[in-house]
């Protein structure tokens, strides 16, 4: 990917705690930025033409351990942290991590919402759940697929193979909730083909 001197560099979704005290990946394509903690916004996405996707939670957020792509939040509410893991193309993972019957089954965590603002884009979500945020001329600049809930034994954390699988709601013990967010290129408009002479 090229950064912003115009140089090619790799690109790598490895948290780190900006100046500011924000926490972003070293390079992706798309600018992202997640909470350093406090009450500010969650995460949020900036396409290069300045449009503006935030997620919002709604209780303060601890500094997060970060771990590679990684920044985990703990103790959110009773019994439950919150993971946001950096996706190479810019976009990010959101997990729940709810680690107790009782903690699954309270008001709080059934009825969790993340507020979303969006600053030059319309938010829209079709009947499965998938979200959809467009620009004024209807182009897609970020999505989010249908948000899925899968189960694990009781004691044990979840692994990347866990993170793939479906799994029936309400949630059970030890069971994450997990969205994607991600950007959506722009492709460039191509000349029409002519006719040779």
């Amino acid at each position: 990917m090229k950064n912003a001197s115009g140089g090619w560099q790799q690109v790598d979704a490895t948290l780190r705690t900006t100046a500011d005290g924000a926490v972003a990946p070293t390079a992706v394509p798309s600018q992202l930025g997640f909470s350093g903690g406090g009450t500010g916004p969650m995460a949020t996405m900036t396409t290069t033409d300045g449009k503006k996707l935030t997620l919002k939670a709604p209780f303060p957020l601890p500094k997060p351990a970060l771990n590679g792509d990684s920044a985990l939040y703990p103790s959110v509410l009773p019994g439950v942290d919150l993971e946001l893991t950096a996706t190479p193309a810019g976009g990010w993972r959101q997990v729940l991590i709810v680690h107790t019957a009782e903690a699954a089954t309270s008001a709080a965590v059934r009825k969790l919402q993340f507020p979303i603002e969006a600053d030059g884009l319309t938010v829209s979500a079709d009947v499965a759940g998938n979200l959809k945020a467009v620009d004024a001329q209807g182009s897609a600049r970020f999505t989010a697929p249908t948000p899925v809930m899968w189960g694990l034994a009781p004691g044990r954390p979840p692994t990347p193979a866990d993170r793939g699988r479906r799994a029936p709601s309400p949630c059970s013990p030890h069971q994450p909730r997990k969205s994607l967010w991600r950007p959506r290129p722009r492709r460039a408009p191509t000349a029409p083909a002519k006719a040779p002479p």
